[in-house]
């Protein structure tokens, strides 16, 4: 039987969010016993004071802000840890347990295949850039035009909202074909499609119809974009070569994007082929919502990509490279995987069987199916890359249709000599 193994980064966000959530709920119902005995305290001082009224000013639990550990404008810069520890601070149990269950299985999925240090950055940012980014609008745009006080309690949500956006959206890409089943199977829901199910849960029941989670949206948003954006343009991944050739120029080519592609370099390493985002087509932005949302979305992001590229702030794609990403993309979707693991992720974090097998020299090795499944992957992985470059050379063929050409004029054989005519032998 496999073990449960709970891979290191993944194994600290755990402990963040229990030890976090725990020591503000026991500050939290601590300051509420002690408001609730200073008011029966003071209605026993004075007579004249109404129980009632003085048990009114007192606020409740959730209502209660602790400024050493979530993010409160004008008040957290003497705090600077507060931008990492908001994120694990759950006001009730439901969101807790979402976000607990989402950094366990996000954690047990990506952090063996991405690598410890990069599954490390990739959280770090969930965490960072939307707290940040919503502490400066909130100090420059809200409290400038509603009049806000800086330090005014509540002011900023906490909660991992971001975080589980984010990861919805690296499910997205990793494994888009997936299907979640509930209720014994009755409802299916596809892992594709769950960021948009989660956007629009909080943007429609908490935002439009104002309920508590109100707050949430504009952070929930902003982990998506955030994922999206490193995903697509910046994280840079090892992948194998799709095709079981030798390691050369030509299996660089089919595997990866192009050498001389402005957007994104590929290099042959001895841990695979090194890329960097995420240019399939599957993976674009309009791909994350249903129609008619999606046609809206294309064209608006088309735009905006365009005026990126003409002020230099992005690279255009290079064709070589999105056909490239379209045979990875495929080839996840598929079933296949086109990671390249370090030793020690196959080592530690088997997504098989949890069990590993040493060769003569001792070295650890996966076990996964043996080689027959290895020979079998890597036909299929060719199979499908065969085919993605026929559809793509027909593509192109159908766009540039080869020009007819005139026939050539036969030439005369040279090899041949002329026949030459002899004065006839004159006989004496």
């Amino acid at each position: 039987m496999p073990r449960f193994i709970v891979p290191p980064i993944t194994r600290v966000l755990l402990v963040l969010l229990i030890v976090v959530s725990t020591i503000a709920a026991v500050g939290r119902y601590s300051a509420y016993v002690f408001s609730i005995h200073e008011a029966t305290k003071q209605t026993l001082v004075d007579p004249s004071v109404d129980e009632t009224h003085a048990l009114s000013g007192v606020y409740k639990p959730s209502e209660t802000t602790i400024p050493m550990l979530s993010i409160v404008p004008g008040v957290s810069t003497f705090y600077p840890w507060v931008y990492i520890t908001s994120t694990f601070l759950e006001r009730t149990l439901p969101p807790f347990l979402v976000t607990g269950a989402a950094i366990l299985f996000s954690g047990r999925y990506c952090e063996p295949i991405w690598g410890t240090v990069e599954f490390g950055r990739f959280v770090l940012l969930l965490i960072l850039v939307p707290n940040i980014a919503l502490t400066i609008f909130h100090t420059l745009v809200i409290g400038q035009f509603t009049g806000a006080t800086a330090a005014a309690p509540d002011s900023l949500p906490t909660g991992g909202v971001a975080l589980v956006a984010g990861f919805l959206v690296a499910f997205k890409q990793m494994i888009p074909e997936h299907r979640i089943l509930l209720f014994k199977g009755l409802v299916q829901v596809k892992v594709a499609w769950l960021a948009a199910i989660y956007l629009f849960l909080y943007t429609v029941v908490f935002g439009l119809l104002q309920l508590k989670g109100f707050h949430d949206v504009p952070k929930a948003w902003t982990g998506f974009f955030v994922s999206w954006i490193y995903l697509r343009f910046f994280r840079v991944s090892y992948v194998d070569p799709l095709l079981p050739f030798s390691n050369t120029i030509n299996n660089v080519a089919l595997a990866g994007p192009s050498l001389a592609s402005p957007a994104s370099a590929a290099t042959a390493s001895s841990g695979g082929i090194k890329i960097k985002g995420d240019v399939s087509d599957t993976f674009a932005l309009n791909q994350f919502f249903p129609e008619p949302l999606r046609s809206l979305i294309k064209v608006f992001s088309d735009y905006t990509f365009s005026a990126l590229v003409a002020l230099r702030v992005c690279a255009a794609f290079d064709q070589d490279e999105v056909d490239a990403s379209n045979v990875r993309a495929a080839n996840r979707a598929s079933g296949g995987h086109s990671y390249v693991m370090s030793n020690y992720n196959q080592r530690r974090f088997n997504l098989g069987s949890g069990n590993t097998s040493s060769n003569g020299s001792g070295t650890p090795q996966s076990t996964l199916g043996g080689a027959h499944s290895t020979r079998a992957e890597a036909e299929r992985r060719r199979a499908l890359a065969l085919r993605m470059l026929d559809e793509s050379l027909i593509k192109q063929q159908q766009q540039h249709p080869p020009q007819p050409q005139q026939q050539p004029q036969p030439m005369a054989d040279l090899q041949v000599p002329n026949r030459v005519v002899l004065p006839p032998t004159r006989v004496n």
